[in-house]
């Protein structure tokens, strides 16, 4: 039987080897405990952390694939607005810009006291910028920056992601405005600032 000591030793084993770089021989301990244990929690942890290391080595279709399997089999649990956040930014950074636009809007509409509903806002503003949709991008961004939040972590990119559609709607003097924004308030990240200069 897989008992409660096993799953433990496998979770920190596969720990270990996420801390190691050792993804793949992570997510087969992963796997291990998805497949053996009795306990649904642990199942859907697992699953997410599957999900989580595929993305992180980029084998994006294969996260979102087990993004899918916590959506079908986990929609009842504390995975499953995490799961269709990262199916998102998962298909976004596959350049599956429809894909990724109806995933990010799933969780707004599905999953209405979500801790992801402020960052959804910039990966939609993100995403509607890829589709050159330069106005619905700065809208987005925009509610992303207003939402009350204590920490925007992507704050920097996203003033600069303003700067950038301003820049293509041929509104030169507010891109201006936005890009010394991000150069006077953001030192880092340093390519950001780099390439807001540059603007």
């Amino acid at each position: 039987a897989f008992t409660e000591i096993m799953e433990k030793a496998y979770y920190g084993l596969a720990w270990t080897y996420l801390k190691s770089g050792k993804t793949e021989q992570a997510i087969q301990s992963f796997q291990d405990i998805a497949a053996k244990s009795t306990n649904k929690i642990a199942r859907g942890s697992a699953l997410t952390q599957i999900g989580d290391a595929y993305q992180e080595i980029n084998w994006l279709d294969k996260a979102v694939e087990i993004y899918d399997q916590l959506l079908r089999e986990y929609q009842d649990t504390v995975y499953a607005d995490y799961a269709q956040f990262r199916q998102g930014i998962a298909l976004l950074k596959s350049d599956k810009i429809e894909a990724a636009t109806l995933s990010f809007q799933s969780l707004q509409a599905n999953f209405p006291n979500s801790k992801y509903l402020t960052e959804v806002k910039y990966y939609l503003g993100l995403a509607y910028f890829k589709k050159e949709d330069w106005e619905q991008s700065i809208r987005q961004v925009k509610s992303y920056l207003n939402a009350e939040s204590e920490k925007k972590e992507f704050a920097p990119e996203a003033n600069y992601l303003i700067g950038l559609a301003q820049f293509n709607l041929k509104k030169y003097d507010q891109s201006l405005v936005s890009f010394q924004k991000v150069v006077k308030n953001f030192a880092d990240p340093k390519n950001i600032l780099q390439t807001a200069e540059l603007y």
